[in-house]
Formats: C-alpha cells, sequence, structure tokens
C-alpha cells in the first residue's frame, strides 16, 4: 500500500505540475461525426501511411530492425532478467530492483549518446548496433556454464544486459529520427504512429513467446538463438539497404 500511495502521489503531483506549467492550446471546434466516421478517418489514415512506407525501401527495412529489436531484445529482457535474478541466482526483490535500475541507467545512456553524437547514429550504422546489442549477450551464457559466484554473475547479468538495452535505445532513437526525417511533413504524424503501433504490439507478442520458452529450454540456449536470429536478421537488413533516397 505504501508503494502504491508514493506511486499514486508522484503521478498526481506530475500531472498537476503540467497542467500548471504547460500551456495547452484549445483543440479547434469539430463537429462530432460518429464512431463510424472516425474508424473511417483512422482506416484512411493507416492505408496512406502504410502505402508511403512501402514505396520506400530503406523505411521497410528501418521498420523491420526495429520490429525485431522490440520482438526479440526487448521482450528477452523484459522476462529473462527477473527469472534469472530471482530465480536462477535466487537474490531477493531488492536486487531485482537494483538490476531494473542499472538497466534504465543503460537505457538512458544510450539516448544520451545519439544526443552527443547525432552524427555518428546514421541509418547504416542500425544492423551494427542490432548485433551490438544480441552479441553482449553471449558472455552471459558463457558464465552460465562456467558457475561463476551468485554476486559475479549477477555483475555479469545486470552489466551486459543494461550495455546491451543501450544499443537498443539508440536503434530506435535513430530510426525514429531517420524516420521523422525523410517524410513529408503531412505524413509524419501517420506514418510514426503506425511504426509505433507496430512495435508497441512487438514486445507483448515476444513476451508471451518467451515465458514458456523460459519453462523448457535452457537459458544459454534461447540465449544463442537470440544471438543467431538478431545477426540473420541484421545481416539480411543491411544487404536490403539502399543508398539513401
Amino acid at each position: 500500500m505504501q508503494v502504491v500511495g508514493v506511486s499514486a502521489l508522484a503521478c498526481l503531483l506530475s500531472a498537476a505540475w503540467i497542467r500548471i506549467a504547460v500551456r495547452i492550446p484549445e483543440p479547434a471546434q469539430s463537429h462530432f461525426q460518429g464512431p463510424k466516421a472516425l474508424v473511417s478517418h483512422l482506416a484512411a489514415d493507416t492505408k496512406e501511411a502504410a502505402q508511403f512506407l512501402v514505396r520506400h525501401g530503406n523505411f521497410k527495412v528501418v521498420i523491420g530492425l526495429s520490429l525485431a529489436a522490440n520482438l526479440i531484445f526487448a521482450s528477452y529482457v523484459n522476462v529473462a532478467m527477473p527469472y534469472m535474478v530471482t530465480r536462477t541466482l535466487g537474490l531477493s526483490n531488492a536486487m531485482q530492483g537494483l538490476a531494473e535500475g542499472i538497466l534504465a541507467c543503460g537505457i538512458l545512456l544510450g539516448a544520451i549518446l545519439v544526443s552527443i553524437r547525432p552524427a555518428w547514429c546514421h541509418l547504416r550504422r542500425i544492423p551494427m548496433l542490432l548485433s551490438g546489442s544480441a552479441l553482449v549477450l553471449l558472455p552471459i551464457a558463457a558464465e552460465l556454464l562456467l558457475h561463476l559466484p551468485t554476486y559475479a554473475l549477477f555483475a555479469l547479468v545486470a552489466g551486459c544486459m543494461a550495455l546491451a538495452a543501450g544499443m537498443v535505445q539508440t536503434v530506435n532513437i535513430t530510426s525514429l529520427s531517420y524516420e521523422q526525417i525523410h517524410t513529408p511533413a503531412r505524413l509524419i504524424g501517420k506514418v510514426i504512429g503506425l511504426t509505433n503501433s507496430l512495435c508497441m504490439c512487438a514486445i507483448p507478442l515476444g513476451q508471451a513467446a518467451f515465458g514458456p520458452l523460459i519453462d523448457h529450454c535452457p537459458m544459454t540456449l534461447i540465449i544463442t538463438e537470440v544471438v543467431m536470429v538478431t545477426l540473420l536478421t541484421c545481416l539480411i537488413a543491411r544487404m536490403a539497404m539502399k543508398p539513401d533516397e
């Protein structure tokens, strides 16, 4: 109850601060046309965004890599990290919270890297970054086989996953930036809305798949499969890329 209370208070204070500090313009008055018209507009916007994406080869590559990053890697980390910390290593919820904090720091550092060196993060580096995030998981598989001391393995798991998550964050930001730069102004909202929806749908699907896999397969085998599928996806994407239009 204390955790719920603190979380609710933080959300309430955040909402109050946004209402006080942010000037939100009043929406333009429009006539409500009913749910049927809204669905029709939504379908038309989605179709227009999809047609635009299909016509541009590099957009399909970027979306494919973003889907792979969320369907494979993000889903694996979300399911595997709590399992490894609390079940494989037998550590407490406090250590699980620490691992989540380290993971969040890795994600923030990935975002900071893009802001510091934006010219370094471009389209052709996306496959390399995603491949790197997969390869960083290999030391975890190796150390699981070697049966390291518990806290040494915890440090390795948290550190490697944080590093990999930081690389995936650079992939997501670089992909989004590429879409914003190369999409006409009138389609930016529609295109980004469609791609973000696809990526968000990929995470629960991946999590639903990794749950049974972790129950029935050794973690070392799962990590190896994640690495191989990710590397194969990146190789295909790199071969499919064309010079920027």
